[in-house]
């Protein structure tokens, strides 16, 4: 007999538990959160968020807030060192290093001997058991797994700890017998090195019967390639005969499925999905026909969704599994057995069905591009990508895309880097069919793309072979778990990618051979105690590469801690008379240059964009426009510039010159400001004008410019004496004037008039970070004004168009418009009677309208042919009206949804057939779904909130009378008042006369709320308890400035979202009945009074409403009364937001390198620095 069929009896039990994922999923979540609220209450972080008092995800959701990988790394670091009991109990021994592609940052995820078994291993076992099911015939366990793992060492040196890939972690701690099934052999799986690990797993496993694959699909190909080489086998199957299945995860398997299949040519093989993260074991591919996997959700993992249409706004939507739509786009959030509690994990899912719960991953929450508007997802770039390889025949290895905000003729694109393993025939014709399809399945996206207007078509670079594993591996990040970001609204990781690509063939050599110098050199480091007899072989071996690279590499002595200097320049800097365009700037070393495109300001403006390249010991500048006559260039370098090999930082430098007899050096600078919320701007341009009329803005391009740094920080430099205007603009088209409506601006009435004065400062010189050299007062010149502060906005976009149509669900479309109309759109049907055919809906601003079908015959039909009549704005700006003619599609065809409804029916028929087997009772006839009510209420309610009603479709009837509210005075329950009050849109909300310290109950009897359909509701009872009034602190703020003004007061948490907000009245603004907790405070001057923050209007010269926030945290504890007193004028605005809650925060500074003195103290010598 078979192995596997004996094997496989112990994945039966498991096989029939997964059968309650069809219809007992919320019971399942709802015991594993309160498993983890038992096991944390004891925490550190429990003890803090009240977790001993939480029972019920009412009371979860309001004790603990959304994290992300900040807020929770403060207490992941102290773990790390050995601390216990801090976010889980006991001691975490094991950390899943991240990529950390998204932001450049390693991330330690913690993985605790629970999470190790009730989550990462749970799912590896579940795999089999799925698959073992869908096929029974498998000889899965008749060979061996090859396992493609990552590599990891030391934690902090803390014993027995240890950090790397979560690959790795599993394979350490999996169960010993699992090895006698599993190659390669542990040593070797666990190799830190990609290249010889990849090399030895082909070599060990290409005799072995492998029936099985398991890991990341571009590194499992990579060693895969590596075994048909050393074999000289074509396909897979001539080498691993009985080779049948390919469990994979970690990146989308769309782009190489093409690859897989040439390589595994037999029809028996089959791929399994998995949703495995350093994070936890999400989902399984349970069905092979359908990709959707299901949701594991009886491990120890409680899920949350945030709706990605919500995602970043100040108050998203947080629902629990129960709460998600099918077809909806949502952010991930986890609560883990590994100390995560509601961490954001930065992935996107859609699910695609309830009961079971089934999804697929669209994204991440960062890998996107929405620079314009466009909203491109990760799934858009995924299926664009397939369509124009089917159609091409090309295959794509890997690639990553990213935003052109403007070239030399001032377009706006995106900008794809594709390595392809099969190229197209036409590249053009690619890139046709790839922006077609994005357009076709993103609306926003072909919005964008309509008549070029916003987006210009979009560009494809070609990669050289091999280009993305060599940036990888140039960031020690080839292999295990690193990926390539996808699509990214920043330029970072595709300028850095496109500058490995500008490498010749002959240069890619020579940079391999520095990467293999660079082995040597560690690996004499880490053998330094070896015996001196092999130290000539080390250095002819170095000296053998040098020669053929023809450059020094360091020696493994001390490392070059200078920065570089400046030893020349042609023309020379600050020199007159320039009239070349080509500028050389000589070092004393290699130099780089760090992001060019946003570091590098060059004024006066330049239209066409300059070349700015280093060259060896040199930077080189070529200016494209035409040099103006008697006018001061200046080249301002930032802090971008670093030596070639220690990455030591030059500071900030500017080169500058001039066209006439004499230099301006006069400078200007300040701060530039989000009007709505403080927020320090990072890369806006900031422009001088001498020509200080309001249209100037408008019909000029600035005559000086500056950028701001991630504080809001900028100088103008090279400014001569006079009178200037000064401006800030996000400039969308590149000509450097406010030309569009979408571009923010700042502007000011005040004429800045520069000068300076002689000044001392103290300037400490160090030379390292541990000893100073010297503190001096030093003379310079101090030029003025340097406090300039601008308050930035984006005015309304009141233009007019239609966007699109849309129907999500087959009883309602919605059609989305860019602006609000009082006067409605007529809509006639065309192939259908209009009349008295829908109940609409609009938006608060009327830019959405959603039209519900109220005949059933509609809903039934997936096309709806109509006339759309509305207004919309022309060239001039003026109102004309257009008709279209729209063919509305169902999203879910009528067949599909009878097809659901019908398995539904099946399913429901099985499980009464079961229980009537049983001789338990059981129902004859479904009954229908009941309308589903959404009750805003937790068990704890605050005196000032009311509950909240919502329903998925609109009310034909709300019948009050059916809803009963009663007190419990003593003993005796009492009848309570309340009002019932429609909001709009199928919001209600339920008003009492709440009294602290007393319990309520809420009942609503069957039927009391009946929609469009005729589906009714079911009974509710829901208790509740209003709060005592000795929970909670009162604050008064006392404003002693701004009199006469309305003042709006908003109570802001820790992440800048609005708690609760009032008008100040005689200059009070007061706040009741606030949970203990640290708070802060924003104030908006309302001029119009009408209870908002509004924007500015450039051609009205109304500037944005101000805003101020409070500089300090405002704690408050229960039963306490605060009084503060505000001046909000007293401190200037670029100090006013405290650091805490500021999202933009500084970049951290470039400084040199501590490295001689690491490197004595591993040596157990001393350092003696140069003075």
């Amino acid at each position: 007999m078979s192995l596997t069929k004996i094997v496989s009896n112990v994945f039966k039990p498991r096989q029939k538990e997964l059968e309650r994922y069809l219809y007992d999923a919320e019971h399942l979540q709802h015991n594993v959160l309160m498993h983890l609220l038992e096991k944390g209450k004891n925490t550190e972080y429990g003890v803090k968020h009240l977790l001993n008092n939480t029972d019920s995800y009412e009371k979860f959701a309001n004790n603990i807030p959304v994290n992300t990988y900040e807020e929770l790394k403060g207490d992941i670091d102290r773990m790390r060192h050995g601390e216990q009991n801090v976010l889980w109990p006991g001691t975490v021994k094991w950390y899943a290093k991240s990529s950390g592609t998204t932001n450049d940052k390693s991330k330690f995820i913690p993985v605790s001997r629970d999470g190790l078994h009730g989550i990462h291993y749970a799912g590896g076992f579940d795999a089999v058991a799925y698959y073992l099911r869908n096929h029974p015939e498998s000889k899965l366990f008749d060979g061996k797994s090859l396992i493609l793992g990552g590599s990891h060492s030391p934690n902090y040196n803390v014993s027995g700890s240890l950090v790397g890939d979560l690959s790795a972690i599993l394979i350490e701690n999996i169960n010993p017998l699992a090895n006698l099934v599993r190659v390669p052999k542990k040593q070797t799986a666990l190799l830190s090195d990609f290249e010889v690990k990849r090399d030895r797993i082909a070599r060990e496993t290409m005799n072995k019967n492998v029936t099985n694959i398991s890991g990341v699909p571009s590194w499992m190909l990579s060693v895969l390639v590596r075994v048909l080489e050393l074999t000289g086998k074509k396909h897979l199957e001539e080498v691993w005969p009985n080779l049948e299945v390919f469990f994979h995860g970690g990146i989308a398997f769309t782009p190489y499925r093409k690859q897989y299949e040439q390589l595994i040519t037999s029809p028996g093989m089959n791929y399994m999905e998995t949703y495995n993260a350093s994070e936890g074991f999400f989902g399984l591919q349970d069905d092979p026909s359908d990709p959707a996997m299901s949701l594991m959700i009886d491990y120890d993992v409680f899920y949350e969704f945030i709706p990605m249409d919500e995602f970043g706004t100040d108050h998203p939507t947080v629902v629990p599994l129960q709460g998600i739509e099918v077809g909806k786009n949502y952010a991930m959030v986890i609560t883990t057995s590994c100390g995560l509690w509601r961490y954001l994990i930065g992935d996107t899912v859609m699910f695609t069905s309830k009961n079971p719960y089934k999804f697929v991953i669209t994204g991440r929450t960062k890998y996107f591009i929405n620079a314009f508007g466009e909203e491109l997802i990760m799934d858009n770039a995924e299926k664009g990508l397939k369509y124009a390889c089917e159609k091409t025949g090309a295959q794509v290895a890997e690639y990553t895309a990213a935003p052109v905000f403007m070239d030399s003729n001032a377009k706006c694109r995106h900008q794809w880097l594709i390595e392809f393993s099969k190229e197209p025939a036409s590249l053009d014709e690619f890139a046709s069919l790839l922006d077609k399809h994005l357009q076709e399945i993103n609306s926003d996206y072909e919005a964008k793309r309509f008549h070029d207007v916003t987006l210009q078509h979009l560009e494809i670079v070609k990669a050289r072979p091999n280009l993305f594993n060599d940036w990888l591996k140039s960031k020690g990040k080839l292999g295990g778990q690193h990926k390539v970001p996808r699509l990214s609204n920043s330029r970072k990781s595709i300028d850095a990618v496109l500058e490995l690509n500008k490498l010749s063939y002959a240069q890619k050599g020579r940079y391999t051979r520095i990467m293999m110098i660079n082995k040597i050199d560690k690996w004499i480091k880490a053998h330094k105690k070896a015996s001196a007899m092999y130290l000539p072989f080390y250095v002819l071996a170095i000296l053998l590469l040098a020669s053929c690279a023809k450059m020094g590499q360091p020696d493994g002595g001390w490392f070059d801690e200078t920065p570089p200097k400046v030893i020349g320049a042609s023309p020379e800097d600050k020199g007159v008379n320039v009239t070349s365009k080509k500028i050389n700037i000589y070092f004393d070393e290699y130099v780089k240059i760090d992001n060019p495109t946003e570091k590098v300001v060059v004024s006066p403006p330049q239209i066409e964009v300059p070349e700015i390249k280093t060259a060896g010991k040199k930077i080189q500048v070529s200016l494209v426009d035409s040099l103006k006559p008697n006018t001061t260039y200046t080249i301002d370098f930032s802090d971008a510039i670093s030596d070639n090999n220690e990455n030591n930082p030059m500071g900030n430098y500017t080169y500058s010159f001039s066209t006439g007899e004499k230099i301006d050096t006069m400078e200007v600078s300040g701060y530039v400001l989000e009007s709505e919320n403080l927020e320090p701007i990072k890369g806006i341009l900031v422009g001088l004008y001498s020509d200080t009329a309001d249209s100037a803005f408008r019909t000029k391009p600035m005559l000086r410019v500056s950028r701001t740094d991630s504080r809001g920080r900028f100088v103008i430099k090279g400014v001569a004496p006079g009178s200037y205007r000064i401006y800030a603009l996000q400039d969308m088209d590149g000509n450097y004037m406010f030309s569009q409506k979408s571009e923010k601006i700042a502007f000011s009435h005040d004429i800045i008039v520069p000068s300076f004065k002689p000044d001392t400062r103290q300037d400490t010189t160090w030379v390292d970070s541990l000893h100073i050299k010297s503190i001096d007062r030093v003379a310079y010149t101090h030029f003025l004004p340097d406090d300039i502060v601008l308050r930035a906005f984006t005015e309304s976009l009141t233009d007019r168009y239609f966007l699109k149509a849309e129907r999500k669900d087959a009883n309602n479309f919605s059609l989305f418009f860019s602006y609000g109309d009082s006067i409605m759109p007529s809509v006639r049907g065309l192939n259908f009677d209009a009349e008295n055919a829908f109940l609409i809906e609009s938006s608060l601003q009327q830019d959405t309208l959603t039209y519900w079908l109220r005949d059933t015959a509609l809903v039934n039909q997936d096309t709806l042919q109509i006339e759309l009549s509305y207004r919309m704005t022309d060239s001039t700006g003026v109102l004309v009206s257009r008709t279209d003619t729209l063919d509305v599609l169902a999203k879910e065809s009528y067949a599909k949804r009878q097809k659901r409804l019908n398995k539904e029916l099946e399913e429901w028929t099985k499980k009464q057939e079961k229980r009537k087997k049983k001789g338990e009772p059981y129902d004859s006839v479904m009954a229908p779904k009941p309308l589903e009510v959404k009750i805003g209420v937790a068990s704890q309610l605050d005196p000032d909130k009311n509950i909240s009603f919502s329903f998925p479709t609109p009310l034909a009837h709300a019948d009050t009378a059916g809803i009963h509210l009663y007190a419990k005075h003593d003993t005796l329950w009492y009848r309570a008042p309340f009002e019932f009050e429609d909001m709009g849109n199928r919001n209600y909300k339920l008003r009492g006369e709440w009294r602290p310290d007393i319990e309520y109950s809420l009942e609503i009897d069957s039927a009391a709320f009946v929609d469009i359909y005729g589906l009714a509701s079911k009974p509710v009872k829901q208790g509740f308890k209003v709060s005592s009034l000795d929970e909670y602190s009162t604050l008064l703020v006392n404003i002693t400035s701004l009199e006469n003004e309305h003042l709006l007061v908003q109570l802001l948490n820790g992440q800048d979202q609005v708690v609760k907000e009032t008008k100040a009245v005689n200059g009070v603004a007061e706040f009741y009945y606030l949970k203990p907790e640290k708070y802060y405070l924003r104030l908006i001057v309302d001029r119009n009074n009408n209870g908002k923050w509004d924007t500015g209007d450039y051609d009205k010269d109304q500037q944005a409403e101000e805003v101020y926030y409070y500089p300090e945290v405002i704690e408050c504890k229960a039963k306490w009364d605060i009084t503060e007193s505000w001046n909000p004028t007293e401190r200037p605005l670029d100090r006013q937001k405290p650091g805490v809650i500021t999202k933009q925060k500084p970049d951290k500074e470039k400084k040199v390198k501590n490295q001689n003195a690491d490197r004595a103290k591993k040596l157990g010598i001393q350092y003696v620095p140069k003075m």
